[in-house]
């Protein structure tokens, strides 16, 4: 999951990038023109090319982590990764975040984890055992039995009713002398469920500190989500802005750049920043031990892509 969350994410950002490279060819062409006009020095010239050619230099870093990503997919699912690309139509959105309850969630989802029904199973197992040793202290009661052949003068005889003996009586075993030894097996049993009980307990209580993790991860990010997103939203604005005002001679070409980059700067780190709050999403479903939002018909279609 997470390698796919990280591909979309980087498949995006290769998107962002691009859309940045041609803001900034545009910026990089109007220095031009304006130079040529003998409008501006050669220096905003120089200072486009320099803030287009970095902002290219980061393509080929996202498409060998891209690639990365994709071979990891390839090898996860055992199969090459052209068969694993082609699983992978391209996507213009970035990934959203399912909604859910994040507050109140009972404690007893955390029972369907494997980690705490191994623990509450062992429990319940060394529990029985100390049944079974404290057993040994009470009297144990058998019914034997015989059966004998009385007066047999041939074969044909044996299966003759009045030839048949037989005796029944109770027979009481007692460990009178063993006491000693039953008690230390019930003290050896006690103490090994103190220990499980203690690892039960720690079981849980983990369980417990991986939901609160991720909870506080997905909140988070999800804020720091909303706040970059209105971030871009004046960065695009802003950079609009500055150019207008380059081309009517009000602003230096500094401020051009300036904007730019934090334009890019900002969708970037928003990309990343979605990324992050579908993969805390993903370690939230992990440590409920998944499968409790698919109740949730709503929620099970915002989940499939």
């Amino acid at each position: 999951a997470r390698n796919y969350i990280q591909y979309r994410t980087l498949e995006q950002q290769i998107v962002l990038t691009k859309k940045n490279v041609k803001l900034q060819q545009e910026s990089y062409d109007l220095a031009k023109q304006r130079f040529q006009a003998g409008l501006v020095p050669e220096l905003d010239v120089h200072q486009a090319e320099s803030n287009l050619r970095q902002t290219e230099s980061q393509l080929p870093l996202l498409r060998i982590q891209l690639k990365q990503r994709l071979h990891a997919l390839a090898v996860l699912l055992g199969e090459f990764p052209d068969v694993t690309k082609s699983r992978l139509p391209a996507r213009e959105q970035p990934l959203s975040v399912p909604t859910f309850p994040q507050e109140n969630l009972p404690l007893d989802i955390l029972q369907q984890r494997p980690d705490v029904k191994r623990a509450e199973r062992q429990l319940a197992a060394q529990h029985a055992l100390i049944g079974v040793a404290e057993g040994a202290l009470y009297p144990i009661v058998r019914l034997p039995g015989s059966i004998s052949f009385e007066a047999l003068n041939t074969l044909e005889d044996a299966f003759l009713k009045g030839s048949m003996a037989y005796s029944i009586g109770p027979r009481v075993d007692l460990n009178l002398f063993d006491f000693g030894r039953v008690r230390g097996d019930i003290k050896v049993q006690e103490l090994r469920t103190q220990q499980l009980e203690a690892r039960y307990r720690r079981q849980v209580l983990q369980a417990v500190q991986e939901v609160e993790d991720s909870l506080v991860l997905l909140r988070e990010q999800q804020i720091r989500s909303g706040l970059l997103a209105k971030s871009v939203n004046a960065s695009r604005q802003s950079a609009k802005d500055v150019r207008t005002l380059y081309v009517n001679g009000v602003t230096d070409f500094q401020n051009v750049l300036d904007s730019e980059r934090r334009l890019f700067e900002q969708e970037i780190s928003f990309a990343e920043t979605k990324g992050n709050a579908v993969e805390a999403c993903v370690l939230l479903f992990r440590s409920l031990g998944g499968g409790w939002y698919q109740q949730d018909k709503t929620l099970e279609e915002e989940s499939v892509e």
